[in-house]
């Protein structure tokens, strides 16, 4: 009866949910320290999913890489294993910087907290203190709108303060499945991860 559970269960995660013609990063001394391909998607299942205007993914939830080839269950579970789970809620403008900042604030030093983004963008002056290295955001392609409420997603653990993302406590408002199960329906919505897909598209 084990064997046999354990048949079934390998089953599952054999289970293809995806292809990639590209390896898709998530090394350790990449993801928290710059954006990769695996973190942008992951964020932009998120953007599908939810909603959302804009999504970030934190490095130190991405614990593996994809090779190219077929995608299976059993990737993505090895590449977020922790169960975390997605929630949306409103910002104002003018208070993603603060959010930017912390994940900026540990360069060039690897850490966690480093964020994989979809839906915006940022420039930074890394040689400036943290709390001070962002110069610029981009919401949409635009300049981000100071009094404009923006739909962000992200894990339940950064809404609850992880990775030092304190700002984000009580801001909560939805709750979505858990990130591998968004990105299992993202996969399966692309079918075939590119290079010219990794820009979300509704």
């Amino acid at each position: 009866m084990v064997t046999d559970l354990s048949k079934a269960q390998d089953a599952v995660l054999l289970q293809v949910v995806g292809k990639t013609e590209v390896v898709l990063e998530g090394k350790r001394e990449i993801v928290r320290t710059q954006q990769s391909n695996l973190g942008t998607l992951i964020a932009n299942g998120m953007l599908y999913v939810t909603g959302a205007d804009i999504a970030l993914m934190n490095g130190g939830g991405i614990r593996d890489s994809i090779p190219a080839g077929d995608i299976t269950m059993k990737h993505i579970y090895t590449v977020m294993p922790f169960g975390n789970y997605i929630q949306t809620g409103k910002l104002k403008g003018s208070e993603l910087k603060a959010v930017l900042e912390n994940g900026v604030g540990k360069l060039p030093a690897p850490d966690g907290r480093f964020p994989h983004l979809a839906g915006w963008s940022y420039t930074a002056d890394l040689t400036k203190p943290a709390g001070e290295r962002i110069t610029g955001i981009l919401v949409g392609g635009q300049p981000v709108d100071p009094n404009k409420d923006y739909v962000f997603a992200t894990l339940n653990f950064e809404f609850n303060g992880g990775d030092d993302y304190r700002m984000l406590i009580g801001k909560a408002q939805n709750d979505f499945p858990s990130d591998a199960e968004v990105f299992i329906q993202y996969l399966k919505k692309i079918g075939t991860v590119t290079n010219a897909n990794m820009v979300y598209k509704k």
